[in-house]
């Protein structure tokens, strides 16, 4: 009583970069005529309605290859708490479970950059690049892939200048993005930059498990295999196997729930010496470096002392967990943190809805984010964006209340007037 499985291995001998592996995937779902940026945009809610995918066609040693461009109009810069924001409740409103990865992306991006920066300065993505790698991990979705290997990723050699000053090659960043990956020497010569720092990040959220690299199956079926290149010529293959394995048990976090579970960490440490200040500072940067939740509850220590502990909830992942500890452990005077590891969450789906308010003349021109949750198609949730809110009133001097109840009512009525169920609200 065997089932099939299908596996992608990404043969990247001659360099990788995202636009090589995401030519790789449209020319699979070309075939099927599946329009991966519509399906992009119904995920985020519309977030890359400005951005376009070129496909064109080149011929190589491989045969056809596919050569990629995203684009955005605006292409501008999302800082990491914006992103995280976006980015989380796509992963919460049952993505696949490659999509589902993409906070593990952009949090080890982010480690990389500010690990060189000694943690000084903000971490900020272009638009066009979240929606070049959640192209990439929706495709694979799309293409029903379940566990992904790659060739040694070449390390190049030689230096490149950026903004006039000369880096060696790999880049720093992209280099520790590589500690515990397989990789090997060359192409030689070529004094540019064979691997990316998005697709080393992509391909170590997609390849690696508890800290070790997928396997090829050892006896498979070629289904498929897809070619692309870029604008240096290089070349990288996607090969595509089913392969037959054992039915494990059923896991009991279904996508097929009215809700989504997940599995998260749980840090906290026990503090006695620590001002409020300090405390709250404490949630506001682990909130900004990857954070679900951070909080404070008081507690009452040996000997009658009065104290606080500090608690974190962040995904499971091993690299977020680590930044979390170090900011932990910086930012406070605790000398150990307990970890619960895999605690399970239920949470609503939940999406971002645009609306727009009398109180104009503003800034924000009277807009207000509106989070909405649900179960099922059912709307149980809203909750106005309280920043939103907050500037609107700073500025026009109508209550935040007032604004709050306004975006709520006309959130309401657009979502009457799409046909969603929307039941008791109640706004956390």
């Amino acid at each position: 009583n065997r089932m099939s499985s299908r596996h992608a291995h990404y043969d990247c001998s001659q360099g990788a970069s995202s636009s090589m592996l995401l030519g790789t995937c449209l020319s699979l779902l070309s075939e099927g005529k599946v329009n991966v940026l519509e399906k992009l945009n119904e995920k985020f809610n519309g977030l890359f309605n400005d951005c376009s995918i070129k496909v064109d066609y080149e011929q190589t040693s491989y045969g056809r290859a596919s050569l990629v461009t995203f684009r955005s109009e605006t292409n501008c810069s999302l800082e990491y708490q914006m992103l995280t924001e976006k980015i989380t409740i796509v992963s919460d409103d049952g993505a696949g479970q490659n999509l589902g990865k993409l906070p593990d992306v952009i949090a080890s991006l982010q480690e990389a950059e500010l690990r060189l920066s000694d943690y000084t300065t903000k971490f900020e993505f272009e638009k066009a690049e979240l929606g070049e790698i959640a192209c990439i991990l929706l495709s694979l979705d799309l293409l029903n892939i379940e566990t992904i290997s790659c060739s040694p990723l070449p390390m190049g050699e030689g230096s490149v200048l950026i903004g006039g000053v000369l880096h060696p090659i790999p880049l720093p960043s992209t280099l520790h993005l590589m500690v515990g990956m397989k990789v090997c020497p060359g192409p030689l010569g070529s004094n540019k930059e064979s691997v990316t720092r998005n697709i080393c990040a992509l391909l170590r959220a997609l390849t690696m498990q508890n800290g070790v690299q997928n396997k090829r199956p050892l006896l498979s079926t070629l289904d498929e295999i897809s070619v692309g290149t870029d604008n240096e010529q290089r070349v990288g293959r996607l090969i595509i196997e089913n392969y037959e394995n054992k039915p494990g048990p059923k896991s009991s976090m279904s996508n097929n729930l009215p809700y989504n579970i997940d599995t998260l960490n749980h840090l906290e440490a026990n503090l006695d010496d620590c001002t409020g200040e300090m405390l709250s500072f404490g949630i506001e940067i682990l909130m900004n470096n990857g954070a679900i939740d951070a909080w404070v509850t008081p507690i009452v220590m040996k000997k009658g002392r009065a104290a606080h502990t500090l608690h974190c909830l962040c995904h499971s992942s091993s690299e977020i967990t680590e930044r979390l500890l170090l900011v932990m452990f910086e930012q406070s005077t605790t000398l150990g943190i307990r970890i619960h590891k895999d605690i399970a969450r239920v949470a609503l789906h939940r999406s971002f809805l645009s609306v727009e308010t009398p109180y104009i003349g503003n800034e924000r021109q009277g807009k207000v984010d509106v989070k909405v949750g649900y179960i099922g198609r059912k709307v149980v949730s809203m909750k106005p964006e309280f920043d939103h809110c907050k500037a609107i009133y700073l500025e026009t001097g109508v209550s935040i209340k007032k604004v709050s109840d306004s975006a709520i009512q006309e959130a309401t009525r657009i979502l009457e007037d799409d046909d969603t169920t929307v039941g008791n609200m109640d706004e956390e």
